[in-house]
């Protein structure tokens, strides 16, 4: 046991570290938020040898940790398993980086700057390997971050909504053409429920009669969807043609009971049937335009807030932006000038100002 002497002046703590025993070459705070900081007594001293096999190891309990004490869902446990993946996988390319070492971890972020990657896919990256290394940390296989040096991606401070285009949704809604793939359609158009959600869902979850089901949404917890005469129209010719018993899924694919990656494949097939391209297409682009849609429509927030299910309406609010072309509309639509400002006088055409004495 080591006492350590601690001051808190203008909200800085202040920690006394000359009283720590000799052999002792890094300080690891463990701060609120997750995060770890780490602090070299030794520059001498290296990180532990990490073979690649081991780290290879370490992915699959780390992603075991991310579902087992942080209930994170399938489809974020295999963004992890991918990204980490691409991580090992360079390393089998390239061994002679120690896993290790922090100039390792550096080389592979730098790899993937130099793939012209988007912003926002390398902020995945980055967020996915600084949550491993400091679990790493934590584990005690590393000393320090391997990227505590490195600076995120900063992320442009405007963005194009995620929602999928009017236009492209009645597209898709044409070209569906079986009874599944429309009845699919029309429950994400109409309730802007989340894929898991959807996917969760079973007969015994559906209120067809009544038009709303009740799903359990992040950390289980359950909320109603609403949907309408159409898309209860949809979904009952639907059901006659898979089993419909209370306990049955709702949604099926050949191969049993539809996946994400099933549900992603009915998207992207009826895209690329009608030539959308690399435009937004998949299952959140549906919901978020749902978002933008009901509050184009006049929805209160707070109201859209309980139908997405969100629990801050900060995060609503990104559901409700708008692109450049839909805002220039909508103010060409509301603006005030044509109804409380005349229009100029003919007389004043080509007349120059008037300038100030003070100008």
């Amino acid at each position: 046991m080591v006492n350590l002497n601690f001051s808190i002046e203008n909200q800085r703590l202040q920690i006394n570290l000359t009283t720590l025993p000799d052999g002792c070459s890094i300080v690891v705070l463990n701060l609120p938020d997750g995060n770890h900081l780490a602090h070299h007594l030794n520059r001498a001293i290296a990180n532990p040898a990490i073979s690649l096999e081991k780290l290879s190891g370490l992915v699959c309990e780390f992603v075991d940790y991310l579902e087992i004490n942080e209930d994170r869902k399938e489809n974020t446990l295999k963004g992890y398993r991918n990204r980490l993946r691409q991580f090992t996988d360079w390393l089998w390319r390239n061994p002679k980086h120690n896993p290790g070492e922090p100039s390792t971890w550096v080389a592979y972020y730098a790899s993937l700057k130099r793939r012209n990657l988007s912003d926002y896919t390398r902020k995945g990256h980055y967020h996915i390997l600084n949550r491993f290394g400091g679990w790493l940390i934590k584990k005690g296989y590393l000393l320090a971050h391997p990227l505590a040096d490195v600076a995120p991606p900063e992320l442009p401070r405007e963005r194009e909504p995620k929602a999928i285009f009017r236009e492209h949704i009645r597209a898709m809604l044409n070209v569906a053409d079986n009874p599944r793939d429309r009845a699919i359609l029309l429950f994400f158009r109409d309730s802007g429920c989340r894929a898991t959600e959807a996917l969760s869902l079973t007969w015994g979850d559906v209120r067809l009669d009544e038009g709303k089901a009740t799903v359990r949404g992040k950390r289980d917890k359950e909320r109603k969807l609403y949907f309408k005469a159409v898309t209860r129209r949809a979904l009952k010719i639907y059901r006659e043609t898979v089993s419909h018993q209370k306990t049955d899924p709702v949604w099926w694919s050949k191969k049993g009971q539809m996946t994400y990656d099933g549900l992603y494949k009915v998207f992207k097939r009826l895209a690329e049937k009608v030539d959308i391209g690399d435009e937004n297409f998949n299952p959140h682009a549906w919901r978020h335009a749902f978002g933008r849609d009901t509050t184009k429509a006049g929805i209160p927030t707070a109201q859209l807030q309980d139908l997405l299910g969100h629990t801050s309406i900060e995060v609503t609010k990104i559901y409700t932006q708008f692109n450049n072309a839909e805002l220039q509309e909508a103010h060409a639509r509301y603006s005030p000038v044509d109804d409380d400002v005349d229009l100029l006088p003919s007389s004043w055409k080509g007349q120059k100002p008037e300038e100030d004495e003070d100008e």
